[in-house]
């Protein structure tokens, strides 16, 4: 009997019983998504199956016999067809849609069966899940972000455990970077003897205010703060273990909130990835995926755009990337390329201005003010790329019912300056020039200009190594809305 699938959703079971309906009453027609989705109101039935509406015209192009004449007639096929069940007490049909009332017996039966052998999951392929959460900074104070990230992710670990899958529970904790130099002079400072001696910091935040006050006022501090970072990446021992020490005090404490809260977790901080870091990026460059910039190493991730059929979203793109990192007083080329077009005039001070607005009502931008960093208000610099890519851009829609691709025209003098970007104009196979536009505004740093490794590199080794070495199905981050921009 039906109601023995305890393991089976009710939506489920009433989608197989459409499914089967629609195949008896149309034979010929090809299978289609069963829609069966919550009732809009519990008076007429606790689901509903909304089919009916779109099978005419389903019916009517596969050319089969019997074709409905309206949503109406086709509900009503489907249910004369519906097979004999006990998961369905009575249906009814209004507007094209098939409500559906569930049988008490039934649901008596499903309450019955969880009461005596307990809550079973659904039926499903064990995977192999990693979830990513908590993840709070050595040497500071969990915050509510922290919190909620460790509470929610317990939730999803426990959840896959019972529904079969090997869940691993993985605390990416910040225990590496720049922070630990500042750390590891004033433990120095404070307690030289700490290698023999175990220093008596019960509070490790005050301890650290203590540390960044210093780092702050203290230029010759400052400097030696630097130089333990040097040291530290470098592998001096006892910077090694000023940092063991240091994040053996936090993990003490974080221990005690998980205590608290039953949740388990297994330490995989940012310094687990270190040795991944330098072969990851001379990978990088040797495929070609990375490559040099300004002395940094950057992925630009983008997309190739015949430089026909460039849009202006592919220009307000472009302009963020590489035309207004500056101000665009500062970028000669840029500034020409503007003048010779006609869109520079100098204002009644004599500075000169980027010309925006129509002859009407002219907008007069000076050149120097123009660039991502002195436009903070995301609107507004939205809204001055949008205008300028109007003025570089002329798009060029096909005509209703044409298959012709949308064209565009480019302002000559933008095309030279697009030319002389390294690597952003190609050639392509049919010997046209394509663009490669990129998908954000900012390059994917994975080392910069000094030397040194920044998050986005961590989180890739991390990535990988979950994947390749760990063998995740499915990695789940559990962050906050404000870690969007990174990921």
């Amino acid at each position: 009997p039906i109601c023995s699938q305890i393991m089976q959703s009710l939506e489920g079971l009433l989608a197989s019983l459409f499914r089967a309906a629609i195949q008896k009453a149309w034979p010929a027609l090809p299978p289609v998504k069963i829609l069966v989705t919550p009732g809009r109101d519990p008076a007429d039935g606790e689901f509903q199956c909304n089919n009916a509406l779109g099978l005419p015209k389903l019916i009517k192009a596969a050319q089969l016999a019997d074709c409905p004449a309206s949503p109406i007639d086709a509900a009503q096929a489907i249910m004369q067809n519906l097979p004999a069940n006990d998961v369905v007490a009575e249906t009814n049909e209004k507007n094209g849609f098939i409500n559906i009332k569930i049988a008490r017996p039934f649901v008596a039966a499903r309450l019955l069966e969880i009461l005596e052998s307990g809550l079973k999951p659904p039926p499903m392929t064990p995977q192999r899940v990693l979830i990513d959460f908590s993840s709070p900074n050595i040497a500071k104070e969990m915050h509510v972000g922290h919190l909620r990230s460790t509470i929610i992710g317990e939730c999803l670990c426990r959840v896959f455990e019972f529904c079969g899958h090997t869940v691993l529970r993985v605390n990416h904790v910040g225990d590496w970077g720049t922070q630990f130099g500042m750390l590891i002079a004033y433990l120095k400072e404070e307690f030289p003897d700490f290698r023999t001696k175990p220093p008596p910091i019960s509070d490790l935040v005050a301890f650290y205010k203590k540390s960044k006050q210093r780092f702050d006022t203290d230029e010759p501090f400052k400097r030696r703060a630097y130089q333990e970072v040097v040291s530290l990446q470098g592998g001096d021992q006892d910077c090694l273990e000023a940092w063991k020490l240091i994040c053996q005090i936090s993990r003490l404490e974080f221990s005690k909130i998980y205590q608290r809260l039953e949740v388990t977790l297994l330490e995989k901080g940012e310094s687990f990835y270190n040795p991944m870091l330098p072969p990851l990026v001379t990978e990088l460059l040797d495929r070609s995926i990375a490559q040099h910039s300004e002395g940094a190493v950057v992925v630009i991730s983008a997309v190739p755009r015949a430089l026909t059929q460039l849009a202006r979203a592919d220009m307000e793109r472009l302009l963020l990337f590489y035309f207004l990192k500056v101000p665009i007083s500062e970028n000669r080329d840029f500034a020409e390329a503007l003048t010779k077009m006609g869109l520079v005039k100098a204002n009644p001070g004599g500075e000169p201005c980027l010309v925006l607005g129509t002859a009407k009502k002219e907008e007069l931008r000076p050149l120097a003010q123009i660039s991502v960093g002195q436009i903070p208000n995301t609107a507004d610099l939205g809204k001055l790329t949008r205008a300028l890519a109007e003025k570089l851009v002329q798009e060029k829609k096909p005509q209703k019912g044409s298959s012709e691709p949308a064209s565009s025209t480019v302002a000559p003098e933008f095309v030279e300056l697009l030319r002389k970007v390294p690597g952003l104009v190609s050639v392509g196979s049919g010997g046209e020039e394509v663009v490669r536009v990129p998908l954000f505004s900012h390059p994917y740093i994975v080392r910069k200009s000094d030397g040194g490794f920044t998050y986005d590199t961590t989180d890739l080794a991390a990535l990988r190594h979950r994947l390749e070495v760990e063998k995740a199905d499915r990695v789940i981050y559990v962050t906050d809305q404000g870690q969007e921009p990174h990921f």
